[in-house]
């Protein structure tokens, strides 16, 4: 065993935040038009979706939802950024499935449907080991932290507040606010 493995014991974790899947539709799709599109009715549709190898949870958890509904979804494209994906939804290569925090991107030219949250929400997680951190990672834990809890309160998103609040943090520390 590589003695550089860390046990899980020694790794902290913080909930950063939560979010939920969507289903991201290039405008022109036949299936944007409809008020109700579910991911079954996706079953015959060329995918768009991140690789496995960048996001093995996301990416078996598109595959569980897809075949829990009855097909494998047919990838015709991988991205490697989750901008990537929805731009080429929006020109049309395919459909994807989104966190549902994405759903402000290329807003005109793709139309989201939310999936349920209930089986598909889930956290996103800041890990860090269970040892002294440093001055800057302390401060990006406590900005962390706080974003989440304003998140929540607000009910926006995380990277918002984010934006909101890191001038305040930066003058904190004696750095500049823009």
């Amino acid at each position: 065993m590589d003695s550089r493995l860390l046990s899980l014991a020694a790794v902290l974790n913080l909930g950063v935040t939560t979010d939920r899947l969507a289903i991201a539709l290039p405008t022109a799709h036949p299936l944007a038009k409809q008020n109700d599109t579910t991911l079954s009715d996706l079953a015959s549709e060329p995918f768009v979706m991140w690789p496995a190898v960048e996001g093995r949870g996301f990416h078996h958890r598109v595959i569980q939802l897809c075949t829990a509904d009855g097909f494998v979804p047919k990838v015709v494209q991988e991205a490697h950024q989750m901008h990537g994906v929805l731009a080429l939804v929006a020109v049309e290569i395919g459909v994807a499935i989104v966190p549902a925090s994405m759903t402000g991107f290329r807003a005109e030219e793709i139309v989201y449907y939310p999936l349920d949250a209930e089986s598909t929400g889930f956290t996103l997680f800041l890990c860090h080991r269970d040892e002294p951190l440093s001055a800057t990672a302390q401060n990006f834990m406590q900005l962390s932290h706080d974003s989440q809890k304003l998140s929540h309160e607000h009910k926006s998103g995380i990277g918002q507040i984010a934006i909101e609040i890191l001038p305040f943090y930066s003058r904190r520390q004696g750095g500049k606010s823009d």
